[in-house]
């Protein structure tokens, strides 16, 4: 899991971490289907902005950054 920095206004910490782990479970995998579930979870997702969440820029490059390796 990298680290994010917190922020005022930043993502909802829940919802990064499983999207986050959804993402590196299916990196450390080579099932054609999980990594497919894995691209379409982070395009399809709504992260929420919350007090006191992950910083916005910090979670949208790491999520810019899967979405290429897992080949989207």
């Amino acid at each position: 899991m990298p680290e994010f920095e917190v922020s005022l206004r930043g993502y909802d910490v829940n919802a990064v971490q499983e999207l986050v782990g959804r993402a590196e479970s299916a990196l450390a995998g080579r099932d054609p289907a999980q990594r497919a579930q894995a691209l379409a979870a982070i395009r399809e997702a709504k992260i929420g902005v919350v007090l006191r969440g992950y910083d916005r820029a910090q979670v949208d490059q790491y999520l810019a950054q899967v979405r290429r390796e897992l080949g989207g």
